[in-house]
């Protein structure tokens, strides 16, 4: 495509936005403003709650989808297998709820003995937590796709 072209398919979608009342492109930016904590107690208890609306979330979720998840057939040598499917699902799960940037990030923080311990006290057939590269193996060898599919399953009941 030219790019008078593109530069005209542009300006005609912008024209019907425009007649939509939308914005082109949309406008997703933060308020500038600070923060509406005055006290540090307002803003533990704001956090506080927020992470207990989570849990609560996440326990409805968690239990079903984890039944779901470990009957994927599990691609790795069942001889060389030290963390159940299971526990590589939570792992992953875990690493995108905490928004972990990065593989590197991950393993430093989801690997550290308070996270462990309040993580056992939830699952305690976890005994340590896998390697970021174990997942990642795990998930190149694997369907993926029966991933979304059982989480599909489990919004769906």
């Amino acid at each position: 495509m030219s790019e008078a072209k593109r530069r005209r398919k542009q300006r005609e979608l912008k024209e019907q936005l425009k007649k939509q009342g939308k914005q082109y492109p949309p406008s997703f930016t933060l308020p500038n403003r600070k923060s509406s904590f005055s006290t540090v107690e307002e803003e533990k208890a704001y956090i506080q709650s927020v992470t207990e609306e989570k849990l609560k979330a996440y326990a409805n979720i968690l239990p079903g989808l984890l039944k779901k998840l470990s009957q994927i057939p599990d691609p790795r040598n069942p001889k060389k297998i030290t963390h159940q499917i299971t526990v590589m699902m939570l792992y992953g799960i875990l690493m995108f709820a905490f928004q972990m940037t990065s593989r590197r990030k991950t393993n430093r923080d989801m690997t550290s003995p308070q996270l462990l311990k309040n993580l056992k006290a939830l699952f305690p057939e976890l005994v340590d937590m896998p390697h970021q590269d174990t997942l990642c193996r795990l998930l190149e060898n694997m369907d993926v796709s029966k991933i979304e599919t059982a989480y599909i399953q489990i919004l769906k009941n």
